[in-house]
């Protein structure tokens, strides 16, 4: 009798919902976003304060707990953005993704990561709900597993731990 059930990769990646996928693409845009990114209309303000970033800190303790970071609207809309923690950057600007000069140098999978980590750094930082680029960053997690093998629970887990660990980031 013909066993239709077997237990390999490709079938357990052909499991795989779109649900699975966006599930881990919500995990994964929750660790790489700040804890908060909000517009605020700043035309109000004066002048002096509406041209460079501005630090937000605990008065019992003066420890920097958020920054107003100006021009993060369109142009002519003077809005700054309100992130929490202050210290937050997009996954894009820090390392091992900072130090990649050209991402289409990289494998087929690392551009792939690279696309996802891109695609968080907009949506973390925009205005807007960004549906396209959420679905955008679910489409390269299903590329990862369903054309690569990286599985979903190792994507959870970490995406750039696993990519460096194959070798597909530096």
């Amino acid at each position: 009798m013909l066993d239709f059930h077997s237990n390999t990769e490709s079938s357990r990646q052909q499991a795989a919902s779109w649900a699975d996928y966006k599930s881990v693409a919500q995990t994964i845009l929750q660790r790489h976003r700040p804890e908060r990114y909000d517009c605020v209309p700043i035309s109000e303000w004066p002048a002096d304060l509406r041209h460079d970033p501005l630090v937000l800190s605990k008065a019992t303790n003066g420890e920097v707990v958020a920054m107003f970071e100006p021009n993060a609207g369109p142009p002519h809309v003077e809005v700054a953005a309100l992130i929490a923690p202050a210290t937050y950057t997009v996954p894009c600007a820090k390392p091992p993704l900072a130090q990649i000069e050209t991402p289409p140098r990289l494998s087929d999978a690392g551009q792939c990561v690279y696309e996802a980590f891109n695609r968080v750094g907009i949506i973390a930082t925009s205005r807007h709900e960004e549906p396209g680029n959420r679905r955008e960053l679910a489409r390269c997690i299903q590329r990862l597993h369903e054309q690569h093998a990286y599985p979903l629970a190792e994507m959870q887990a970490g995406l750039l731990a696993a990519a460096r660990q194959r070798d597909d980031l530096p």
